[in-house]
């Protein structure tokens, strides 16, 4: 019986040994897929958060509080900084690009102004992984890219991109800096005065030979030609939003100059009555329809209307006319050799706007719709015809140049503290005296 009783304790206990065991194992394991749990939940938390105060800066920046916004963006990437362990290199440089660098054609253009600002800051451009989401526009840039961007088509990357791993992307709003960050337009402004950039010493270079390329529209070897474009509306209440018919006194300009203008663009509506011969579309000639990287490469100038491929004309080092410049103390920032802006005026109740003006209340920091710009009883004056051919004659015949009015420009820049220095159409200064006062 003791024998009985003795065999029933051991395989209690050993049952109870066993039991006991397999909790250890177990109860982890619950306890482990509970805090995981617990930690997406967290981190989508901490994400929602994020987002919604950066959502907040942004909306301070486009609506002219640009430095309260972007202290706002320091801020948020401040906090990440001092919560998390980050893994970037031992240089502290992010291994990734946003995804954003790469979402539109004059984001790359902008991405060529980043290379040139690491060679700045950093001595040496790092290669970075960038997931891409339009492969077909990345193809237009990968030769003058250089290897430089190392592109990733694998949707975890861009899933990776969440707000609380930000501290291991480049932003395209900010960058790292040094031991902060440094707002996009700031850091423009630091590549486009440190050096006089044009073709010869751009970001971003074109491998497309001249002849080739001349050849491919249709022109001789002995032609030049002028890059246009013109930004399609599509938005009713694009702040961008231009007149085609009044690029026409300047294209004619172009022509009787001896030169050819190759219109490109998505979606693109042709100009008319011109000799097709001297004006052609890019989009309409067989063989060369992609080729609009390279166009704007090997122009003699780009004139645009307010858009993306200005951006591009830049980092390829090409002097640039843009005209309705929005948001003047922030977007006419210093450009490739030879650029120059017109902007748009800035009118309430009919008065127009002092530059002086605009940067004390901030109105010329602010980018939205027309729509909410009405609502304060403010409008956009678009530029004129004439005012487009004299920037354009001006581009065609820079030895009639002066720089007083510009320099009266720089001096009230100063005075009021504004980031973006561009250079203003001499024309434009001497018939706008909004602008030096």
């Amino acid at each position: 019986m003791l024998r009985n009783l003795g065999l029933k304790v051991f395989a209690l206990n050993f049952f109870n040994a066993v039991k006991l065991r397999i909790m250890v194992f177990l109860l982890p394991t619950k306890y482990l897929k509970y805090a995981k749990t617990i930690q997406v939940f967290e981190n989508l938390r901490n994400d929602l958060v994020i987002s919604e105060e950066w959502s907040n800066s942004v909306k301070l920046i486009r609506n002219g509080k640009y430095w309260e916004g972007v202290g706002k963006q320091k801020e948020i990437l401040g906090n990440l900084h001092s919560s998390k362990e980050s893994i970037t290199n031992h240089n502290n440089v992010a291994v990734f690009y946003s995804y954003r660098w790469g979402t539109n054609f004059g984001h790359f253009g902008a991405l060529g102004m980043k290379l040139r600002f690491d060679e700045i800051a950093l001595g040496y451009v790092p290669k970075r992984k960038m997931y891409v989401k339009n492969k077909f526009l990345f193809d237009k840039f990968k030769l003058t890219l250089n290897d430089r961007i190392i592109p990733i088509c694998n949707t975890a990357l861009l899933q990776f991109e969440r707000p609380s791993n930000w501290l291991e992307f480049e932003l395209i709003n900010l960058v790292r800096f040094g031991h902060g960050y440094i707002d996009h337009n700031s850091m423009h402004e630091i590549v486009f005065q440190s050096d006089a950039i044009d073709r010869e010493n751009a970001p971003l270079k074109d491998f497309m030979p001249h002849d080739k390329l001349l050849k491919l529209l249709g022109l001789k070897s002995n032609d030049w030609f002028v890059a246009l474009h013109i930004r399609n509306n599509k938005f009713l209440y694009d702040e961008r939003k231009v007149n085609q018919h009044k690029f026409n006194p300047a294209i004619q300009a172009i022509i009787d100059a001896g030169g050819h203008v190759i219109q490109f663009g998505m979606n693109m509506k042709k100009v008319q009555g011109f000799n097709p011969d001297r004006v052609k579309l890019l989009s309409e000639i067989q063989g060369a329809e992609n080729l609009d990287v390279s166009v704007i490469a090997k122009a003699r100038f780009c004139l645009a209307s307010a858009s993306g491929p200005t951006d591009v004309a830049e980092a390829f080092g090409i002097p640039t006319l843009q005209t309705d410049s929005i948001s003047c103390c922030l977007q006419i920032k210093s450009s490739s050799k030879g650029s120059m802006y017109l902007p748009k005026r800035v009118l309430r109740k009919n008065r127009t706007l002092k530059l002086s003006e605009l940067a004390e209340t901030g109105l010329g920091y602010r980018e939205v719709s027309l729509k909410e710009w009405s609502k304060e009883s403010i409008t956009l004056q678009e530029n004129s015809s004439t005012e487009i051919l004299n920037a354009t004659l001006e581009m065609l015949y820079p030895e009639k140049l002066t720089s007083e009015l510009s320099s009266k420009l720089q001096e009230i820049r100063v005075e009021h503290n504004i980031l973006a220095r561009g250079k203003i159409s001499e024309s434009y200064l001497a018939s706008n005296d909004w602008m030096l006062t």
